[in-house]
């Protein structure tokens, strides 16, 4: 009873969202924020300690993207992947004009 009883996590989980141990949904969004904060926090660190943290940020995205849209919907993981490279979209173009640079090598080979 009390007053937690009514409170139902914003998920659809099947009815199994309740104040005993349900609300599993509500894991990928608690995920999702220690992720921002993890990030908001490397993004202060000088730019030569940013690598190693900021690739395991990387790598995790994804699966976190994967289980908000599990959890709820593809609208969620479609702002997970538009927060994804909108914060490593300085990386994400230096990768992709290293790519262009090797494939322009190779074809005037």
């Amino acid at each position: 009873g009390g007053a937690a009883a009514g409170i139902s996590c914003l998920a659809p989980c099947g009815g199994g969202c309740d104040s005993k141990g349900g609300g599993v949904p509500m894991l990928s969004v608690t995920a999702a924020a220690i992720w921002v904060l993890l990030a908001c926090g490397v993004a202060a660190l000088p730019m030569r300690w940013q690598i190693a943290p900021g690739l395991a940020l990387l790598i995790a995205a994804p699966v976190l993207i994967v289980l908000l849209g599990r959890d709820h919907g593809a609208i969620a993981a479609g702002f997970g992947v538009f927060a994804l490279v909108s914060m490593f979209r300085r990386p994400i173009l230096h990768a992709l004009g290293r790519l262009r640079q090797r494939h322009g090598a190779e074809a005037r080979k």
